[in-house]
């Protein structure tokens, strides 16, 4: 079924892999983000902000936030509110989503230079920000009163994910990912990558598992997925790509993760059995992928300014369990040994992941 929208961004409800994708002629999508309740998709569209229901229709628009793009967005734990990272300040917006009341709430300003991510903690109370800066800039959510920032000693972040807790802050850079403990403002732990060739890695995406214990991430240079878990620091190569991958996201169900590459992509994994489920040829760099919070579809933005839904896909049935092993611990470092047998994964260790912790 195609729902086509007269509008700057075009969407498709992809109900199975058959048809042909809708392109839209528009400005990049640097980010997408649902309202934790799935009724509201936000979305950038250079300078302007779109905010759209779950069929598509298009409930209103924020314009000219930025001197340049607007680069990431994230939603209050409520869904009442829109944090917009604009370069030069996070603008917190309330109800965004109604055109006559849309307001704007806060304005939090940083000396950090080219504010580009924004991430709001999942329990509502604080959100963090970075840019062209080793500092991470952390507001009280409501009241806009700075809190603290963290400094990191290596390089500028290129992605910011909070644990589910919202204990934690995961900071992808250069060739590490490095996590936060915000009770003691110091670094618990970092995973280091470095690829066959000696050449930096180039984190890309991150993003934690629904249990908050096992962070996927990706690195550009090696075009490698990779699982981590935080609380014994096992990690495995989840999968390998010709190139590498531009965004991840972790299904609210725990048990897909959807990537979007550089090669114009999407694919999407089981976690348990590694097994690619689903295959997409967009046509373009696909920018940002994000999971409805039921899990049931997710949503992408490309270069060429089109968004779009897809539908999950299921893992076949099979008449018997899939084998779990528990990876060995590798050193810091790790070369990357790209075999074939590694890219269809014979052989490899699989990590133990967590299922997903349902609420009493």
């Amino acid at each position: 079924m195609k729902l086509v929208i007269p509008a700057t961004v075009l969407f498709l409800l992809w109900v199975s892999l058959s048809g042909s994708i809708v392109h839209g002629q528009s400005t990049s999508s640097y980010s997408l983000a649902w309202s934790p309740d799935g009724s509201y998709l936000a979305i950038s569209v250079g300078n302007d902000v779109e905010v759209r229901d779950n069929t598509g229709q298009l409930l209103n628009t924020l314009t000219d936030l930025s001197p340049g793009n607007v680069w990431e967005l994230s939603w209050s734990a409520d869904g009442q509110e829109l944090a917009v990272a604009t370069e030069s300040s996070i603008q917190v917006w309330n109800r965004p989503y109604n055109a006559s009341e849309a307001l704007l709430r806060l304005t939090l300003t940083s000396s950090i230079p080219f504010l580009q991510f924004v991430e709001w903690s999942p329990n509502g109370q604080m959100i963090v920000a970075g840019g062209r800066s080793t500092r991470l800039d952390i507001w009280n959510a409501n009241t806009g009163q700075y809190i603290t920032s963290f400094n990191n000693t290596s390089s500028a972040p290129v992605d910011l994910a909070w644990s589910p807790d919202s204990s934690r802050i995961a900071v992808g850079q250069i060739d590490v990912v490095t996590i936060w403990a915000l009770s003691t403002g110091a670094i618990e732990s970092g995973l280091a990558f470095s690829n066959s060739l000696a050449r930096i890695a180039f984190v890309k995406s991150l993003a934690w598992d629904p249990a908050g214990e096992v962070i996927v991430a990706s690195t550009g240079e090696d075009s490698a997925i990779w699982l981590w878990n935080t609380l014994n620091q096992d990690r495995e190569v989840f999968a390998l790509l010709t190139e590498g991958v531009r965004s991840l996201d972790w299904s609210p169900l725990g048990d897909q993760i959807v990537g979007s590459g550089f090669d114009g992509y999407i694919r999407v994994w089981d976690v348990s059995s590694r097994q690619m489920l689903q295959e997409i040829y967009t046509g373009s760099v696909v920018l940002s992928v994000a999971w409805k919070p039921d899990g049931q579809i997710f949503a992408f933005g490309a270069t060429e300014g089109s968004v779009q839904f897809v539908a999950r896909a299921e893992p076949p049935p099979t008449s018997t369990p899939t084998a779990t092993f528990t990876a060995t611990p590798h050193p810091n470092r790790v070369a990357d040994s790209r075999t074939d047998a590694d890219r269809r994964g014979a052989g490899r260790s699989r990590m133990t992941v967590p299922a997903r912790r349902r609420a009493a």
